[in-house]
C-alpha cells in the first residue's frame, strides 16, 4: 500500500510540474479562426476571449475611436492575431499570463504597477450585519495574479492599470468589479440560497458546495431540528439522512434507558459486538467516545449514552459522512461512516433568545403489548381445569401497565446570548431540562453549559474557544418484563395497603413496587469538553492551524437493595457504587492552502493528530447493614465487601492530507489519504495506510449545456469516488491478551493471574474498500434530486476463532473473512407549490441496503441460537426452525423438517436461513407548509421487509405452559379448542410441547409507516412584537411517535362455540418489537427573540 501512495503521489506532481505548463502554452498556440464583418471592437474581442481562454484588459475610450471594424482571422496563433488587431486599431500590446493589455502608442509601456487595498465582508440572510472573514478570494480577472482576504477582511493586491476583479466565498455571491488605483472598495457579498449553493463543512473543516461536492455526505441543519425530542442527538436524524438506521440494541431490554444503534449505510464488521459498527461521532472537530462494541460505557450498571449530554439547542448542524473521499482521511475510524456536529457561532447584532418546552408523556396506544385482563385470565385458566389453583385471588383484575407506567412530563429551558463585532464572535448559552419519565421513579435531569468564542488577534492570527459541559442526575429503575408477565389477578398490594412482595401462591413478584420506591438508583455524571484553536495566516491562502480538545466524563452511580424488599431482604440491605472516569485528548496541526491557479481553485491540506484515551472504573459493594438510612460502605465490615475495577489506555499518532482541484466549477479532482499508527493493535501491525480518490463533474456548468439542454433541465452532475477506511474501534486486549488477577488463582496467599485470553500480535485494522458512484440533477428550478450506489467491502474481519488447545487457549481473535455492503440511495428535495405568500415543501430521501458475507475461515459459518454467518448470506441471517402451524386434530404444534416435511418434534437441527432482519428498503418524508407566519410540517418514516423474531411474543406466547406464573398474550385466546378446529395457536396445556420455542411462529414482518412527528408553528407579526421589546416571537405545538401502521390486522372476531363470539386484540410489529412501551410525546413551546 505504500509503494501505492509513493506512485500515486510521484504521478500527481509529474502531472502538476508537465501539465500545466504545457496547457499554458498549448493555448498560446491555439488556432484563431474568426471573421467578423462591421462589428464593434467589444464583440471582436469577447470572440477572441472565448476562443482562446485569454483575458482583454483596455480602457473605455479605446471602445469609443473604434466603433465598428471587419477582421478575418484565418487559422493564426493567438499571439499573431492580437498584433494584427493591435496594428488596425492602432495601439500597443503586452502578453502576461492569460491577460492582454491594449494601451495607447503614446505610452511606451502600461501603467507602472501600483497597490490596491480594500475590504470584503459577508453578509447572512439571517442577519444584516456584515462581518469579515479570512480567506474570501480576490483575483484580478483572467490572471492567476490575486490574493484572499486577513481576518479583519482586508486585501492588499498589485495591478497595472485599470483591471476587473473578481471576488468570491464559498455559499456566496461571486461579484466582479472594475478597479483602478484610484477606486475605493468595500463590498458584502449575501450568502446564496438554494439547495445548490448550500457548503458541505467536512473533516478538518473542508469545504465543498454542493454543486461541485465529490463526497456522500449528508447535513441536516438546526432548523431541521428545532421541533424535535431533545435528549439525544442521534435520534433526531432518523428518517432525515438518507443511509441511516436508528433502532434499540435489544428488544429485550425493559429498561426505560435502552441503548440504541446507528447504522451508516449497514454493519461493515460481524455482528455480535466483536467490533463497533457504529459511527465516529466528532463534536467540533473532536472526538466523542460514545462507549465501547455495543455503546456499553464500563463501569456503571447501567449504561446511559454520552450523546443525552449534548444539548441539541446548541447544534448548527449535524453532517454524516459515507464514502470513501469523505470518510478515509479518518483512517481507522472512519468505515462505519462518521458524523460532524457543529454547535453554533454568533454573528451580526446581539441578541439574546430564550426557549420553552413543555411535553406531556405518555404509553402510545399503539405501542402497548396486548395481553389478558382478569377475566380473560380466569375463564383461560377455568378453560384449562385450573380454577381452584387462583380462588384465592379473588375478583382482582389489575392493569400491570397503568401500575408501572404513568403520565411523564418534560419541561425545558434554553437561555443564549451570541452576537459579534468586527474582531470577535460569541456565542453563550445555558440550558435545564427536567424529565419525569413515564416508568414510575424514573427521572432525568440536565444542567447544561456552552460557549464559543472566536476572536482576531491580529490580521494574522485568530483563536477559538470552545468550553462546554453538562451535570445529569438520572434516577432509574427498571421494570423489565413484569408489566406484561405478572398475573392480571394479582394485586399489587397486601390487604394491609402495604406492597406485595408475593402472590397468593407465593410466586415472588419481582420486580414489585416495594424495589421501585424502596431501592435507590441513581447516577450523576459530570461531563465537559473543551477545545481551543489558533489559526496564523502565514501568506494569503497558506493558514497554519493547531487544534486541542478534551472530552471528559465522571459517573457515580449509587445502588442500593432495601432490606425491606426481595432484592435486599436475604442479604439485610445491598449496596453497590460504582465510578468510572473517561479521558479523551486529541491535538491536531494542519497547513491548509488555497489558490486560484489557471482559471481554478487548487487546495491542499496536510494534517497532524495525536490522540490518548484514559478510563477506568472502580465497583464496590457490601451488604448486612443495619437499616436502610445509611447507605455508605463503611458501615459494613470487611468481610461482607467486594471490589473490583479496570483501567485501559490507548494511544494513537496520525498523519493526513487532502488535494484537490476545481477547474472553472465544472471538473472536481480530489485525492486523500491517513496514516494511522494504534497501541491497540498487534505488535507487527500498528501502523495502517488509508486513501481515497475522487472526482465530480458538473456538465450544467459547460458552455454546450446552455444552448443545448432544456431549460427545464437546470443542474446535472456526475461524481465518482474509491478509497479504503478502517475499524480499529474494539478492546485493546484483543492483541495484547487478558490476565485475570484473582484468590482463586493464587498461591501461597499470594493473589495470582492467569491468562484468560491469548493474544494475537498480528491482530490488525479491519480495512473496507469503499466504491461510490452518484448522479444529481435539477429540474425546472425546484426539484433537486440526487442518486448514489455504493459498494464496500470489508477484508480482514475480526472475529473470535478457535484455535488448538496446544495453545493453552480455546480460541483468540484473528483477523478472517470479508462483507459485503452494497446499495442505492435517493433524495428529493422540491418546493412543490409557491405563489401568494403559500409554500409546500417535500424532502424524501429512500435507501436500500444489501450485506453479503463473502468469506469465512471456516464453510460452517458462525451461529448462535437465533441467527447465522455463513458465505452467501446476509451476516445477521435469521436461522430457525420452520413452523407449520396446528394439527386440526389434535391440537398439537407442528414445524417442517430440514427437507420440507411436518413433523411434531422440535429439533434444533432443522433449522433453516430465514431472511434477514435488514428492510427490504427504508427512508423518510418530510413535508412542511408556510403561509404568511404559519408553518406547518410533518415527518413520516417508512421502512418495507425484513423480519424480526419477537421476544414478547414468544415470552407471552407460551399456550398454557406457565399459565400460574406468566401471562398470555391476547392471541392466544385464539386458539385450538376441538378436533377440527383450525387455529393459529395449539391447546393450551401445562405439559410441555416445545410449541413456544424459537421458531418462525414468532417472526414478523418490520414493514410499518410511521408517523413520528407533527408540528404547528405560529410567528408573530413583527410590527407587533416590536411593541414588546423583542425581535422575534413564535409558539408551536407539536406531537412526536404519534402512530404506526403495519400490514397487520390488529383484531379480529375469535368464535367461543355456542354461538357465541368475541373481538380480540392482536399484537402486531408496532407493539412487539422492544421491551419497555414505547411513548407518544405532547408539547407546546415558545421562541423568543430579544
Amino acid at each position: 500500500m505504500n509503494k501505492l501512495l509513493s506512485k500515486l503521489s510521484t504521478f500527481f506532481l509529474v502531472l502538476v510540474c508537465f501539465y500545466f505548463p504545457s496547457w499554458a502554452n498549448a493555448n498560446s498556440l491555439q488556432k484563431i479562426d474568426l471573421n467578423a464583418q462591421n462589428k464593434s471592437l467589444k464583440t471582436i474581442i469577447e470572440s477572441l476571449e472565448k476562443q482562446s481562454n485569454y483575458y482583454f484588459i483596455y480602457d473605455n475610450e479605446l471602445l469609443n475611436s473604434n466603433k465598428n471594424l471587419s477582421v478575418n482571422f484565418d487559422n493564426l496563433t493567438f499571439e499573431e492575431t492580437v498584433k494584427l488587431l493591435s496594428s488596425k486599431i492602432n495601439v500597443n500590446y503586452k502578453i502576461v499570463d492569460k491577460t492582454v493589455t491594449l494601451y495607447s502608442k503614446n505610452s511606451s509601456v502600461p501603467q507602472q504597477e501600483v497597490t490596491i487595498t480594500g475590504f470584503v465582508k459577508l453578509k447572512n440572510k439571517d442577519n444584516n450585519i456584515p462581518f469579515p472573514v479570512n480567506g474570501v478570494s480576490v483575483l484580478v480577472k483572467g490572471t492567476n495574479r490575486g490574493t484572499t482576504t486577513d481576518f479583519k477582511g482586508q486585501f492588499s493586491l498589485k495591478i497595472s492599470g485599470p483591471v476587473t476583479l473578481v471576488i468570491s466565498y464559498l455559499g456566496y455571491e461571486k461579484k466582479e468589479m472594475a478597479v483602478n488605483a484610484a477606486t475605493k472598495i468595500d463590498l458584502v457579498l449575501q450568502e446564496l440560497e438554494g439547495t445548490l449553493n448550500e457548503v458541505v463543512v467536512s473533516a478538518y473543516g473542508i469545504k465543498e458546495s454542493k454543486e461541485n461536492q465529490i463526497g456522500s455526505a449528508y447535513t441536516v441543519t438546526a432548523k431541521d431540528l428545532e421541533k424535535r425530542p431533545a435528549l439525544r442527538i442521534d435520534a433526531l436524524l432518523e428518517g432525515l439522512v438518507p443511509g441511516l438506521e436508528f433502532n434499540i440494541q435489544d428488544q429485550n431490554n425493559g429498561s426505560a434507558r435502552p441503548r440504541f444503534s446507528t447504522r451508516v449505510r449497514g454493519e461493515s464488521s460481524a455482528p455480535y459486538g466483536v467490533m463497533s459498527n457504529e459511527p465516529l461521532w466528532i463534536l467540533d472537530g473532536i472526538p466523542v467516545n460514545t462507549g465501547g462494541t455495543t455503546n456499553s460505557i464500563a463501569g456503571p450498571e447501567t449504561s446511559i449514552s454520552p450523546l443525552t449530554y449534548i444539548n441539541p439547542e446548541d447544534i448548527e448542524s449535524i453532517t454524516v459522512l459515507k464514502d470513501a473521499s469523505a470518510t478515509a482521511i479518518y483512517g481507522s475510524s472512519g468505515s462505519n461512516g462518521v458524523i460532524l456536529v457543529r454547535t453554533k457561532k454568533g454573528n451580526g447584532t446581539p441578541i439574546v433568545k430564550y426557549t420553552y418546552r413543555t411535553t406531556i408523556d405518555q404509553i402510545a396506544s399503539y405501542n402497548t403489548f396486548n395481553v389478558l385482563n382478569g377475566d380473560q385470565y380466569r375463564r383461560v385458566v377455568n378453560e384449562m381445569g385450573l380454577g381452584d389453583k387462583i380462588a384465592g385471588y379473588g375478583d382482582v383484575s389489575t392493569n400491570w401497565l397503568d401500575t408501572y407506567y404513568e403520565q411523564g412530563k418534560v419541561n425545558t429551558h434554553n437561555l443564549s446570548l451570541s452576537g459579534s463585532n468586527e474582531s470577535t464572535n460569541y456565542y453563550i448559552s445555558g440550558s435545564f431540562y427536567d424529565q419525569q419519565l413515564t416508568s414510575l421513579t424514573n427521572e432525568t435531569k440536565r444542567y447544561s453549559l456552552r460557549s464559543q468564542i472566536n476572536t482576531d488577534v491580529s490580521k494574522r492570527l485568530s483563536f477559538n474557544f470552545v468550553f462546554g459541559g453538562s451535570f445529569n442526575v438520572n434516577d432509574m429503575w427498571s421494570v423489565g418484563s413484569n408489566y406484561y408477565t405478572e398475573l392480571p389477578v394479582v394485586s399489587p398490594y397486601n390487604p394491609d395497603g402495604s406492597y406485595a412482595l408475593y402472590d397468593y401462591l407465593e410466586n415472588r413478584l419481582f420486580p414489585s413496587l416495594a424495589e421501585a420506591y424502596q431501592n435507590e438508583n441513581g447516577q450523576s455524571t459530570l461531563q465537559a469538553f473543551s477545545q481551543i484553536q489558533a489559526t496564523f495566516r502565514i501568506l494569503p491562502g497558506l493558514d497554519f492551524t493547531t487544534r486541542s480538545g478534551v472530552d471528559f466524563s465522571s459517573i457515580n452511580e449509587l445502588r442500593y437493595s432495601s432490606l425491606q424488599n426481595l432484592t435486599g431482604k436475604q442479604f439485610n440491605g445491598y449496596l453497590y457504587k460504582n465510578q468510572a472516569r473517561m479521558y479523551n485528548w486529541t491535538s491536531n496541526a494542519t497547513l491548509n492552502y488555497t489558490k486560484q491557479l489557471y482559471d481554478g481553485t487548487l487546495s491542499a491540506l496536510l494534517g497532524f493528530e495525536a490522540n490518548n484515551s484514559n478510563s477506568s472504573f472502580i465497583r464496590a459493594s457490601a451488604f448486612n447493614f443495619p437499616n436502610d438510612y445509611v447507605r455508605e460502605l463503611s458501615m459494613a465490615i470487611a468481610e461482607n465487601t467486594r471490589s473490583s475495577g479496570n483501567t485501559n489506555e490507548t494511544a494513537s499518532l496520525s498523519n493526513f492530507g487532502r488535494l484537490s482541484y476545481l477547474w472553472k466549477d465544472k471538473y472536481n479532482v480530489s485525492v486523500s489519504f491517513r496514516r494511522d499508527g494504534d497501541s491497540d493493535f498487534g505488535e507487527d501491525v500498528k501502523w495502517a495506510t488509508f486513501y481515497a480518490l475522487g472526482a465530480a463533474w458538473t456538465v450544467s456548468n459547460e458552455e454546450f449545456w446552455k444552448n443545448n439542454v432544456p431549460k427545464d433541465i437546470n443542474f446535472l452532475k456526475f461524481k465518482l469516488s474509491y478509497g479504503t477506511a478502517g475499524n480499529g474501534r474494539f478492546n485493546g486486549n484483543y492483541a495484547k491478551g487478558l490476565y485475570t488477577f484473582s484468590e482463586g488463582n493464587g498461591y501461597g496467599g499470594v493473589v495470582g493471574a492467569i491468562m484468560s485470553r491469548g493474544r494475537n500480535t498480528g491482530l490488525k485494522w479491519e480495512t473496507t474498500y469503499k466504491f461510490n458512484t452518484g448522479i444529481d440533477f435539477g429540474l425546472f428550478n425546484r426539484i433537486n434530486v440526487g442518486l448514489e450506489y455504493y459498494r464496500d467491502i470489508t477484508h480482514d474481519l475480526i472475529s473470535d476463532a478457535t484455535v488448538s488447545l496446544t495453545t493453552g487457549q480455546r480460541s483468540i481473535y484473528r483477523n478472517s473473512g470479508k462483507l459485503q455492503n452494497s446499495g442505492f440511495e435517493a433524495t428529493i428535495s422540491s418546493t412543490n407549490i409557491e405563489r401568494g405568500g403559500f409554500t409546500w415543501s417535500t424532502n424524501f430521501n429512500l435507501a436500500l441496503n444489501r450485506n453479503k458475507v463473502l468469506s469465512l475461515p471456516t464453510d460452517i459459518g458462525q451461529s448462535n441460537l437465533t441467527s447465522i454467518m455463513q458465505v452467501g448470506g446476509d451476516s445477521r441471517a435469521l436461522y430457525l426452525v420452520r413452523w407449520a402451524g396446528v394439527d386440526p386434530s389434535t391440537g398439537d404444534p407442528m414445524w417442517y423438517d430440514a427437507n420440507g416435511n411436518i413433523t411434531k418434534v422440535y429439533d434444533l437441527n432443522n433449522r433453516v436461513v430465514m431472511g434477514r432482519v435488514t428492510p427490504n428498503f427504508y427512508g423518510g418524508i418530510t413535508n412542511s407548509f408556510n403561509y404568511k407566519g404559519f408553518n406547518l410540517s410533518f415527518l413520516l418514516l417508512y421502512s418495507q421487509g425484513g423480519s424480526s423474531l419477537s421476544e414478547l411474543l414468544n415470552t407471552a406466547g407460551h399456550d398454557g405452559l406457565n399459565i400460574l406464573s406468566t401471562n398470555l398474550s391476547t392471541d392466544l385466546l385464539d386458539h385450538w379448542r376441538y378436533p377440527g378446529d383450525l387455529s393459529v395457536n395449539p391447546r393450551l396445556t401445562q405439559v410441555s410441547t416445545s410449541s413456544n420455542r424459537n421458531s418462525t411462529r414468532y417472526l414478523i414482518d418490520r414493514s410499518n409507516i410511521q408517523l413520528k412527528n407533527i408540528s404547528l408553528e405560529y410567528r408573530l407579526p413583527d410590527d407587533f412584537v416590536k411593541k414588546g421589546f423583542l425581535k422575534r416571537a413564535a409558539v408551536y405545538i407539536m406531537a412526536d411517535n404519534v402512530a404506526m401502521w403495519t400490514p397487520y390486522r390488529t383484531s379480529k372476531r375469535n368464535n367461543l362455540g355456542n354461538g357465541q363470539y368475541e373481538t380480540i386484540k392482536l399484537n402486531t410489529y408496532a407493539n412487539s418489537f422492544r421491551g419497555a412501551p414505547g411513548q407518544a410525546s405532547y408539547s407546546a413551546g415558545v421562541n423568543l427573540t430579544f
